[in-house]
């Protein structure tokens, strides 16, 4: 075998080696970002259950509470702007 017959080969090995490392670099990356997807899609589904378990425990009688306070922060928030 001569020289330009085993530079061909070595550079088949490499482009081809290249193309593998290529594939499974997209490969694993692809896995990554579907792995962190539904890590995040399930976190956020979680926190959305857990907020609506809470607003299902409160009671009725704290709806005049809340609405007292929403008043009484309206009102302080805006007593003055037509004094002056």
């Amino acid at each position: 075998m001569n020289v330009p017959e085993a530079y061909e080969k070595t550079i088949h090995c490499y482009r081809l080696s290249m193309r593998m490392l290529k594939i499974a670099t997209y490969v694993v990356l692809n896995i990554g970002v579907l792995l962190t997807a539904l890590v995040s899609k399930g976190a956020l589904l979680l926190m959305t259950n857990s907020v609506a378990k809470v607003q299902e425990v409160r009671t009725k009688t704290d709806m005049p509470v809340q609405m007292l306070i929403i008043y009484f922060r309206h009102l302080i928030e805006n007593v003055g702007y037509g004094c002056y």
